[in-house]
């Protein structure tokens, strides 16, 4: 049951616990409780994917870094606090970090780039720029594909 749950949710988090539980065949005081033991364990954070192009930041870009050992943490913690990252993973195979970012131009990402290099000392680094998003946060969010 937790299982189907989490892939509902993942499907569609605004649904009704009402109509969620009838999905389910579970009552709704069980989908509550599931949803409250487990915010901020198995559910580490409730939020929308939204589409940046609309807001006015219609480049995505994906990048991949490798840096000085001897800075890892300081540029670990620039990234961080930084205003376009929107998601930082720490990665293997050669490289430190894998950065997703935001911005409103090729310019901005360019300014981004220079920036960081001439703050730190970066060995290497590739950018991907996301034309377009085939689809997203799709693992474990069909409540059929979960076996009973």
């Amino acid at each position: 049951m937790k299982e189907k749950t989490i892939a509902s949710l993942r499907k569609n988090g605004r649904e009704k616990l009402t109509s969620l539980s009838k999905s389910l065949h579970t009552d709704v005081d069980n989908i509550h409780k599931l949803i409250k033991e487990e915010d901020g364990k198995l559910i580490k954070k409730f939020t929308a994917l939204i589409d940046f192009a609309q807001l006015g930041y219609p480049i995505r870009v994906m990048m991949v870094m490798a840096v000085s050992s001897k800075e890892k943490a300081r540029i670990a913690s620039f990234l961080r606090k930084h205003q376009n990252v929107n998601s930082l993973f720490l990665i293997n195979n050669g490289y430190d970090f894998f950065i997703e970012m935001i911005f409103k131009s090729i310019k901005d990402v360019h300014n981004f780039t220079e920036n960081i290099e001439s703050k730190y000392t970066i060995y290497d680094k590739k950018e991907y720029y996301i034309l377009d998003a085939l689809f997203e946060e799709n693992f474990m969010s069909n409540p059929r594909l979960i076996p009973c």
